[in-house]
């Protein structure tokens, strides 16, 4: 039926979107993570650098191969807030950051993803809650020791950004659902007409017979 087909098509090209939107993250993430990079752990950038870059790949490559990304998109978000937790232990330097966690750009990409994969409800409280913990981070020396004004702006950025990209996944979709409903019912009704047709053209049948 078009309805099974059109809900699977849109699921696998948001999904083929979310992939190339976590690969695409990637490139101001590296630049971002370029020159903190001597300032952290190794074994944390082995772990969830390489991690976050491996899972975004395994995304890319299992979307267009029409496999579902679910696991690895958990992987990811697993990895991003594991490493924004983190950060601060895995800071080895005793002066402030100069700029902000590069982990920053990869927030809002896990709520889309978490969004995606598992619900609206977990994306926008997985938003909300990384935003308050990104607020913490900020204002550790390993953030950058911003003040609590600027760390609630950064928070309600990263929510606010995240929000929007899910809401529209989200209207896009009802649309979609609403359609397919729609369809239903219209071929429902269609065949329902059919059937009676069919009915009475062999009850007009079985009334020749019967007379004759």
């Amino acid at each position: 039926m078009k309805f099974n087909l059109q809900t699977s098509q849109l699921a696998a090209w948001v999904e083929r979107g979310v992939a190339l939107f976590c690969l695409g993250t990637l490139i101001p993430a590296a630049f971002g993570a370029a020159p903190q990079i001597p300032y952290l752990a190794p074994w944390w950038t082995v772990a969830i650098g390489g991690g976050i870059a491996v899972a975004s790949i395994g995304m890319m490559v299992f979307s267009f191969l029409g496999r579902h990304i679910r696991a690895w998109a958990l992987v990811y978000v697993t990895l991003v807030s594991v490493g924004l937790i983190t950060w601060p232990i895995a800071w080895q330097s005793s002066a402030p950051a100069t700029s902000s966690p590069w982990l920053w750009v990869c927030l809002g990409v896990a709520a889309v993803c978490l969004a995606v994969t598992s619900g609206t409800a977990w994306g926008f409280g997985y938003a909300i809650a990384a935003g308050l913990l990104f607020a913490v981070v900020r204002m550790t020396p390993s953030g950058q020791g911003a003040s609590l004004l600027g760390a609630v702006q950064d928070m309600i950025v990263l929510v606010m950004n995240s929000s929007v990209v899910i809401v529209a996944l989200g209207v896009v979709g009802n649309a979609f659902k609403n359609l397919d409903e729609i369809e239903v019912a219209s071929q429902r009704e269609a065949t329902a007409a059919a059937i009676d047709e069919a009915l009475l053209e062999e009850r007009h049948r079985l009334d020749g017979i019967v007379h004759d």
